[in-house]
C-alpha cells in the first residue's frame, strides 16, 4: 500500500473548541498514525522552472513497495507521473534497476542522524537538476544543545537560573557568547511533552518526537529574516499546553489566535486602523497629553526625597487610562484613584486579579489563602478554578455592558465601535460578537502593561546613567523652547528620548520569546531540516544582546547605552536590519506599536522636564512577572523623587466633563475623539465622490478630467490620504474617485489577469509596505505586478498618466519597498510619470499634512498635463495654485524704489478689495472700506509693552504682551487674534551677510495664496492673462504689464523680504534641504546637504541637532547665496 500524507485538521479537544477551529483552519497537520518501523519515509522537494522549493511533502511507503516510489512522490507533489528522483544530499539520481540497493544505503545513513529512516529527495520534472537544486547544501538538523536529562530532558533550561521569566533563563543557558561559540545561534532543545500535548497532538504529526519534543531555539537575525520572508510557511499558532495560560483569559483574541484562522484575519483587518499614525497624531495625542499632565500633577504633590513605591503600578494606571480612553472613549480615572489609595477601576482591578491567578508566578496558597491550602478537606485546584471563573464572569459582564453602550452610540466613534459595526477589509466579515471580550482583553494586556513596564525599566537605567538623563533633559528644554507642554510636531524631534526608550526595549523586550510553527517539512537557512509542526522560537532577549549586533564601539551589549539608537548609529555599525524586534515581526507585529512609542515619547519628556529620580538603597534589578503578566517588569521598583534642575511649575490635573457609565462607574468625555477625514471607499471597490461635494464651491466650469486614486492600506492611513486627495482633486475640477488596488483586478484573478486601469485621465497610487509585504487590499495587484515582465508592467500601464505617494516608517528595513517597486514597474511599462516617487515618512515632522503637501506638488503638473485650468472663483482655484512657489522673488532694476511695509499693506488691501468688487482699478472706492477689513484683515500693529513674568534661571518663559490694535480693528473676549511677527534683526543681519546682500537691494515680489508671506498674501492666486502673459497691477518699475492685469507684483527691499516674508527660525523641512542640495553649485557643500537630506542626517544635523538648524542655517553651506527657487 502506497500513501502520501494528507493535510487534515487536528481535533484539539483538549485545548477547547475555539482553538480547534483555529487549528483546523491552519491545515498544516497530517492526520496519520505514528511512524511504523515497517515503512520508509521520504521528504520530496519539487525542482521546477523557478528552482527547487524549500518546502517538501512527506511520502511513506511499506518496505516492499519501493518500486512505486515515483508514483507516490508525483501524487504528493501534485505533478504528472514521470518525474526523475535525486537524493537531496548527494544529488545522486535514483535508477529503477538499482533502486532497492540505493535506498537501503541512503536510508541507513539517514537513520544515524535523523533518528528515523527519513530520506530527503528532489523530484525533477525535466529529467535533470536545475542549477539551483544542484548547488543545494546537504541537509542536517540544527545543532543539539545541552545534553537532555532523563524524564525532564532540557526543561531545567527554563526553570533554573538567575531569572524568573523563562526566556531570560534560556538566554542565560543557551545564547551567552560562550554558549554561542559552542552551539551557534540556532540550537535544538529536547523538552518534555505536556500530557495535554500528548493527548491532543500525538499521532497527528508526521514525527511527534521531532515536531513536539524537539523545538528549535534561535537568536539568529538571518533566521528571523527568513521567517519574515516566508510567513505563509511559518504561521503563528497557539496549540501548545503552556499557551493555555493566555488562552484561558483572552481566548481567541487577536493576540492568542492562529494566523490562518478567519477570526484573526477578520479582526486584523480592523485593529491596526484604530492605531494608525493619523489617528495617533490628531485624535489620541491630546488624550495622552492630558493623562500625562494628570500623572505629573499627582507626583508633583510629593515632597523632595519622597519614596514613590509601586512605580510599575503607577505607570500602568497611566497607560491603561490612555489606551482605554483612546480606544473606547471611557475615562477610567486610575491615576486619581491610585493617588487616593483606592482600588483601580473595576475593569482594571478585575483584570489584574485574573492575571495574578497564574500558575507560572503565583503559588496555590497565594490564590486560595493559606488556611484553605492547609485544610486537607479543601480542594485547592477546584478553589483556584472557581475563583478564576468568578472573576472572568465579572469582567465579561462589564465588557458586555461597555459594548452595549458603544452599540447605542453613547461613546462615539471608537476602535470598539468599529469592531462592532464594520466589516473587515481583509475578509469582508464582521467580528464575531462572542470574541469582543477576547479582543478587549488583548487591548488591556498589550495596550498598557508593555509600555508601562518598559518605562519602569527605563527609569531604573536612567537613574544609573546620569549622563544620559542630563542629555535627555537638555533635549527636552531645547525642543520645548520655554513652552509648558509638548505639541504633536515635537514628537519626531525627541531623538534622545526615543533612543532611551528603544534601549530599554532592547534590554527588556515585553515579549521575550516569539514562536512560529513550520507549515511543511522544510529547509531553513538552506541547511537545516525542520519538520512539519516543529516550533521555531526566537529568543528576543538573546537577539537583542548579541555582541555582533550590539557590541563593538557601544560596549557591553548587556549595558544601557542609548547611543546605539541615535540617528545613523545602526547604519554606521552595519547592524542587521532585523536585530531589533521588540514588538514582534511580520503580520503578527504589535498593532499598537506606534501608539506605544508616542505614549512613551510624551511621558518621558514630561517626567524628566519636571523630576529627577534616585533608586532606593540596595535595590537590585530583577525582571519578573510577579507584578504583571505576561510582560515582565522591574520587580519592586521604588524611587526617590526630586524636582528636576530648573523644573517648571507643575501642571494642573486636566478636568474632564463627567458622563456616567452604568457599566464602568467612570466618566467618559461628552465628545468623541476627533478622527481623520472619513473614508470614501470600502474594501470591496470604488466609491465615487462628486466633484462638487468636496473642497466646496466647485463651479459649473469644472473640467471633470477623470482622476482615480488607488490605495493599498492596512492601518487606514493611506485610505485617509486617498480621501484627502480626492477632495483636493474635486476642488480643482477633477472628477475624482478612490478605490483599493485590488478592486481593479478581474474577479477571481490571482495575479494572472490584467488590471483594469482607466484609459482616460490619470491615476494616483497611495500605498505602503506592510511588514515587508504589500497591504492586504493590494495583494492581488501586487501578484500581477510581480509577475509582469521585468522590464515593466506591460501594456496595462502604457500611456498611463500616474504618480505614486509611498507611505511608511523609515526605521523599518522594508521602508517604501512596495511603492518603489510599483513606481519603477509602471514607469518601465510605458506610464507617463507626472512626478517622481514621493515619500511620506511617519517619523518626519508634519506627517499628518503629507497628503496636502503632495497635492501641492502634484496639482500644477496634473493641470498642465491635461491642458486644463482649475475652476475660477472656487476653492479649487487655491488648489490649482498650490504649486506656485512659496516665495516668488525676482531682482528689480537699480532704479526701482522699494516700498515700505506700510505701503505694501495698502497695496495688498486695495488689490483684494478691487478683485472682490470685480473692479479693474488700483484704488478702492470709499464704500469698499468695510469690505476691505473682511477681505484682507491684516494690518500693522504696535507692541506697547512686553515683560517676562518668570523668575530668571527658572527655565520657564512666560511673557505679558500688550498690543495696540490698528484703527478699525476690534477685539472681544473669545476672538482669535493672529499675530505675524517679523524676524529678529540679528537673524536678518546674519542672513543678509550669508547671502552677500546689503539690505537695500530691490526685489519684485509676486504674492500667492499659499502663505508666501507667512499669511500676509491672502490674495487671489497668480494667474495668466488671456494672452498667456503675466501682467502686473502695479505697472511702475520695469513696465512688465498694464494695470488692468490680475497679477500683483510689489517691490521690496532685501531686508524687508527677510524680515517679513520668511521664517528664519523655522526648522527647514527635509524637502527644502534636498532642494538646497540640488541647487548648490559647490560639490563639497552639496554633499553635506545631501547627507542632511537623508533620514539619519536630517535628525542628526537639522531637526534633532544641538542646536537645531533654522532656515537661516540652511544657507550656511551654500556659498554666495547662489540658490534659486
Amino acid at each position: 500500500m502506497v500513501s502520501a500524507a494528507t493535510d487534515k485538521g487536528l481535533p484539539m479537544l483538549a485545548l477547547g473548541a475555539a482553538a480547534a477551529t483555529a487549528v483546523a483552519a491552519a491545515g498544516i497537520y497530517a492526520s496519520r498514525s505514528p511512524q511504523d518501523e515497517n515503512e520508509y519515509h521520504f521528504i520530496a522537494f519539487l525542482d521546477g522552472k523557478s528552482g527547487c522549493s524549500r518546502n517538501g511533502k512527506l511520502v511513506s511507503l511499506p518496505r516492499d513497495s519501493l518500486q512505486q516510489l515515483e508514483d507516490a512522490v508525483c501524487s504528493a507533489l501534485g505533478i504528472m507521473p514521470g518525474c526523475s528522483l535525486f537524493v537531496y544530499d548527494t544529488k545522486e539520481q535514483l535508477l529503477q534497476e538499482t533502486l532497492q540497493e540505493q535506498l537501503q544505503q541512503h536510508l541507513s545513513n539517514s537513520k544515524g542522524w535523523r533518528g528515523c529512516a527519513l530520506l530527503p529527495l528532489i523530484a525533477s520534472t525535466s529529467g535533470e537538476l536545475s542549477s539551483d537544486a544542484a548547488q543545494l547544501s546537504p541537509l542536517k538538523l540544527p545543532p543539539s544543545g545541552p545534553r537532555p536529562l532523563p524524564v525532564v530532558r532540557n526543561a531545567l533550561l527554563a526553570t533554573t537560573g538567575p531569572y524568573e521569566p523563562p526566556f531570560y533563563n534560556f538566554w542565560h543557558h543557551l545564547f551567552t557568547p560562550d554558549k554561542v561559540d559552542r552551539w551557534g545561534e540556532t540550537v535544538r532543545v529536547q523538552l518534555p511533552s505536556n500530557p495535554v500535548d500528548r493527548q491532543a497532538l500525538r499521532g497527528h504529526y508526521d514525527d511527534f518526537e521531532a515536531a513536539i519534543a524537539a523545538s528549535v531555539h534561535t537568536c539568529d537575525a538571518d533566521v528571523l529574516q527568513e521567517l519574515l520572508e516566508r510567513q505563509e510557511d511559518f504561521p503563528k499558532l497557539w496549540n501548545r499546553a503552556n499557551e493555555r495560560t493566555f488562552t484561558r483569559m483572552a481566548e481567541n483574541g487577536i493576540f492568542t489566535s492562529d494566523t490562518p484562522s478567519s477570526d484573526w484575519q477578520t479582526v486584523h483587518g480592523l485593529f491596526p486602523r484604530g492605531f494608525n499614525q493619523l489617528k495617533i497624531q490628531t485624535a489620541y495625542f491630546p488624550i495622552i497629553v492630558k493623562k500625562t499632565h494628570n500623572f505629573v500633577a499627582e507626583w508633583s504633590r510629593y515632597k523632595p526625597g519622597h519614596v514613590v513605591t509601586g512605580v510599575n503600578n503607577w505607570l500602568a494606571c497611566l497607560t491603561a487610562d490612555a489606551v482605554i480612553k483612546a480606544a473606547c472613549n471611557v475615562d477610567m480615572d486610575n491615576i486619581a484613584r491610585r493617588a487616593r489609595d483606592e482600588p483601580a477601576h473595576p475593569i482594571l482591578e478585575t483584570f489584574r486579579r485574573l492575571g495574578a491567578i497564574n500558575p507560572a508566578t503565583a503559588k496555590p496558597w497565594q490564590v486560595v489563602g493559606l488556611a484553605n491550602y492547609l485544610n486537607p478537606f479543601y480542594d485547592t485546584e477546584a478553589g483556584q478554578e472557581r475563583l478564576y471563573n468568578q472573576l472572568k464572569v465579572q469582567l465579561q459582564g462589564m465588557v458586555e455592558q461597555l459594548v452595549e453602550e458603544t452599540r447605542r452610540g453613547e461613546l462615539g466613534d471608537t476602535l470598539l465601535s468599529s469592531l462592532i459595526s464594520e466589516r473587515s477589509p481583509a475578509t469582508g466579515l464582521y467580528v464575531r460578537q462572542s470574541l469582543l471580550f477576547s479582543h478587549f482583553a488583548t487591548l488591556l494586556v498589550a495596550g498598557h502593561e508593555t509600555t508601562a513596564n518598559t518605562m519602569g525599566f527605563l527609569m531604573y537605567h536612567l537613574s544609573q546613567n546620569p549622563q544620559w538623563e542630563q542629555r535627555l533633559r537638555a533635549e527636552i528644554r531645547e525642543v520645548l523652547g520655554g513652552r509648558a507642554e509638548l505639541a504633536a510636531s515635537d514628537i519626531p524631534r525627541l531623538v534622545v528620548a526615543e533612543a532611551c526608550f528603544k534601549e530599554a526595549l532592547r534590554l527588556h523586550p515585553p515579549a521575550g520569546n516569539v514562536g512560529r510553527d513550520a507549515a511543511h517539512d522544510t529547509v531553513l537557512k538552506g541547511q537545516f531540516l525542520v519538520r512539519r509542526g516543529q516550533r521555531i522560537s526566537i529568543n528576543l532577549v538573546a537577539l537583542h544582546r548579541q555582541p555582533r549586533h550590539w557590541g563593538g564601539e557601544f560596549g557591553d551589549p548587556n549595558c544601557f547605552n542609548p547611543a546605539r539608537f541615535m540617528p545613523g548609529a545602526a547604519e554606521a555599525a552595519g547592524r542587521h536590519p532585523h536585530a531589533f524586534k521588540p514588538f514582534g515581526f511580520g503580520v503578527r507585529a504589535c498593532a499598537g506599536m506606534q501608539f506605544a512609542m508616542w505614549e512613551a515619547k510624551t511621558l518621558i519628556p514630561m517626567l524628566y522636564h519636571h523630576f529627577t529620580f534616585k533608586l532606593i538603597d540596595n535595590f537590585k534589578l530583577r525582571p519578573s512577572r510577579k507584578e504583571s503578566f505576561p510582560s515582565p517588569s522591574a520587580e519592586g521598583l521604588a524611587l526617590h523623587i526630586y524636582p528636576a534642575p530648573g523644573a517648571p511649575p507643575p501642571p494642573a490635573a486636566a478636568a474632564y466633563a463627567a458622563k456616567p457609565s452604568a457599566a464602568l462607574d467612570s466618566a467618559s468625555s461628552a465628545a468623541a475623539p476627533s478622527t481623520p477625514p472619513p473614508s470614501i471607499s470600502n474594501s470591496s471597490g470604488a466609491a465615487k465622490l462628486p466633484a462638487a461635494a468636496a473642497g466646496g464651491g466647485v463651479s459649473s466650469s469644472a473640467h471633470n478630467t477623470p482622476l482615480l486614486v488607488l490605495y493599498g492600506s492596512n492601518s487606514g492611513t493611506c485610505e485617509a490620504f486617498a480621501a484627502q486627495l480626492v477632495q483636493s482633486a474635486a476642488a480643482a475640477g477633477f472628477s475624482a474617485a478612490a478605490a483599493t488596488l485590488d478592486s481593479i483586478m478581474p474577479a477571481g484573478a490571482a495575479g494572472s489577469g490584467q488590471p483594469q486601469l482607466p484609459k482616460a485621465g490619470a491615476v494616483l497610487f497611495v500605498t505602503s509596505t506592510y511588514n515587508g509585504e504589500p497591504p492586504d487590499n493590494a495583494l492581488r495587484f501586487a501578484k500581477w505586478l510581480s509577475s509582469a515582465a521585468a522590464g515593466g508592467a506591460g501594456s496595462a500601464a502604457a500611456g498611463l498618466a500616474f504618480a505614486v505617494l509611498g507611505v511608511g516608517n523609515s526605521q523599518w528595513a522594508t521602508y517604501q519597498a512596495f511603492p518603489r517597486l510599483l513606481d519603477s514597474r509602471l514607469a518601465a511599462g510605458g506610464g507617463a510619470q507626472l512626478l517622481p516617487l514621493c515619500e511620506a515618512d511617519t517619523e518626519a515632522p508634519g506627517f499628518a499634512d503629507a497628503a496636502g503637501e503632495y497635492w501641492g506638488s502634484l496639482c500644477t503638473p496634473l493641470l498642465q498635463h491635461f491642458k486644463v485650468d482649475a475652476p475660477i472663483g472656487s476653492n479649487g482655484a487655491a488648489a490649482a495654485a498650490s504649486n506656485v512657489p512659496r516665495l516668488l522673488l525676482e531682482p528689480a532694476g537699480p532704479d526701482t524704489q522699494p516700498l515700505t511695509i506700510k505701503e505694501v499693506m495698502g497695496k495688498l488691501r486695495a488689490y483684494v478689495v478691487m478683485h472682490a468688487a470685480g473692479g479693474g482699478h488700483d484704488t478702492a472706492a470709499p464704500a469698499a472700506a468695510p469690505a476691505a477689513a473682511q477681505a484682507f484683515p491684516y494690518d500693522l500693529l504696535q507692541v506697547v509693552s512686553s515683560a517676562e513674568l518668570q523668575a530668571p534661571g527658572s527655565g520657564r518663559f512666560t511673557r505679558h504682551v500688550e498690543l495696540q490694535l490698528p484703527e478699525g480693528m476690534t477685539y472681544t473676549a473669545g476672538d482669535h487674534l493672529e499675530v505675524l511677527p517679523r524676524n529678529a534683526p540679528a537673524l536678518v543681519d546674519s542672513a543678509l551677510q550669508l547671502l552677500q546682500l546689503t539690505g537695500q537691494e530691490a526685489f519684485w515680489w509676486t504674492p500667492s495664496s499659499q502663505g508666501a508671506a507667512r499669511g500676509l498674501s491672502s490674495v487671489h492666486p497668480t494667474a495668466k492673462s488671456h494672452n498667456g502673459n503675466s501682467e502686473t497691477a502695479d505697472g511702475d518699475g520695469d513696465g512688465d504689464g498694464s494695470a488692468s492685469g490680475r497679477v500683483l507684483r510689489l517691490p521690496l527691499s532685501s531686508r524687508d523680504v527677510l524680515a517679513w516674508l520668511v521664517d528664519l527660525s523655522m526648522v527647514p523641512p527635509m524637502r527644502m534641504v534636498a532642494m538646497l542640495a540640488r541647487e548648490c553649485p559647490c560639490p563639497p557643500e552639496a554633499a553635506q546637504l545631501q547627507r542632511m537630506a537623508t533620514e539619519a542626517g536630517y535628525k542628526e544635523k537639522v531637526s534633532g541637532g544641538e542646536p537645531r538648524m533654522g532656515a537661516r542655517g540652511g544657507c550656511c553651506l551654500v556659498p554666495g547665496g547662489q540658490v534659486s527657487r
